[in-house]
């Protein structure tokens, strides 16, 4: 019997030394779909995606700049998704995480191959050149992923203890499982990394190489987007897609209009909800697996912390995600290969 699965899609950030050689190592039968972004790249002055990946070392410089994180993820994932066996599972929705929504869009062929592609390096593109900000990240759950109020009353409190006069400002950027991904101005990011208290050893954490995505920092961006990016770009999907507020849009009742706009203009500058997006596909589809795709699967702690908040499959620890996923898995991650 076929398995009903979600497919979850990372964002950008998740391309590392790890996952180099990804597309060498398991998508040589792939070569059409890697030729045609690395056609695109080619016709933009860019090293091809294919060439990136068989390089013998990971540079942080390279590998961490935007067009070539963003265009690496966005192949390695839909690689990943086109090898999903159709006899072993059924693909009944999907969605992801902030640039992960692109590759969602790409998948459920709401975008064909080359407009998803154009999509994901204007979007990039224009966000490098008329974003502002940083972000970092900070907990909201204790060491088991329980939820923590004390945790969630200090970011609140440095945030509103902020000066605007300083253009010190901060939003919260992606709702992220057990974590908030905080986007601000860079004296505000600044700010809030010397004020809030050490936590669980590592954070706050500074996200390198990032604008203050989702908030009002990227307001330049939306209207230049709608000029360098058409409605037609966009078909009906294929399958059920979740957005970054949890929306569903289904094949027969998506009006594409909404769906562009809310692409192009609300969740750029607008917070994403990714733990959202989880628990509707869990309570609207009830899955019995969510398959997280490549590269990397930096994105499956948050996961894992989204089906400790709901209890989901009595899973109400940290603990309890690492024994059940020691055996029978409920989240799939083709990135640990």
């Amino acid at each position: 019997m076929k398995k009903k699965v979600v497919v979850v899609f990372p964002g950008r950030g998740t391309y590392n030394k790890s996952e180099l050689g990804h597309l060498k190592k398991y998508h040589g039968d792939k070569k059409n779909f890697i030729n045609s972004v690395d056609q695109f790249r080619k016709e933009q002055g860019l090293v091809e995606v294919s060439q990136l990946d068989a390089m013998d070392k990971f540079d942080p410089v390279v590998f961490n700049s935007a067009e070539n994180a963003a265009h690496l993820i966005y192949t390695c994932a839909l690689c990943d998704f086109y090898s999903l066996d159709p006899d072993q599972y059924e693909v009944v929705a999907m969605c992801g995480n902030s640039m992960g929504w692109y590759l969602a869009l790409a998948a459920s062929g709401v975008l064909d191959t080359s407009g998803a592609i154009n999509l994901i390096h204007t979007m990039g593109d224009l966000t490098a050149k008329y974003g502002h900000g940083a972000q970092l990240i900070f907990p909201l759950v204790d060491e088991s992923w329980k939820k923590d109020s004390s945790l969630s009353k200090i970011l609140d409190d440095n945030v509103a203890a902020l000066d605007p006069n300083k253009n010190e400002s901060a939003y919260i950027s992606i709702r992220f499982g057990g974590y908030a991904v905080v986007g601000g101005s860079s004296s505000g990011i600044k700010k809030l990394m010397s004020t809030l208290p050490k936590v669980h050893e590592r954070f706050p954490f500074k996200l390198l190489g990032t604008k203050a995505f989702h908030t009002p920092l990227l307001a330049e961006v939306p209207g230049k987007a709608f000029k360098a990016l058409g409605a037609d770009l966009f078909s009906a999907p294929q399958l059920p897609l979740i957005d970054g507020r949890g929306k569903i849009y289904y094949p027969h009742s998506t009006n594409l209009t909404e769906l562009y706009i809310y692409t192009l203009e609300r969740q750029v500058v607008s917070t994403y909800d990714f733990s959202k997006s989880i628990e509707v596909a869990l309570k609207e589809f009830a899955p019995d697996h969510l398959l997280l795709t490549g590269p990397g699967t930096t994105v499956g702690g948050a996961i894992g912390q989204c089906l400790v908040e709901h209890n989901w499959g009595e899973i109400d620890s940290k603990e309890s995600f690492s024994s059940q996923q020691a055996g029978a898995e409920f989240l799939l991650s083709m990135g640990k290969k």
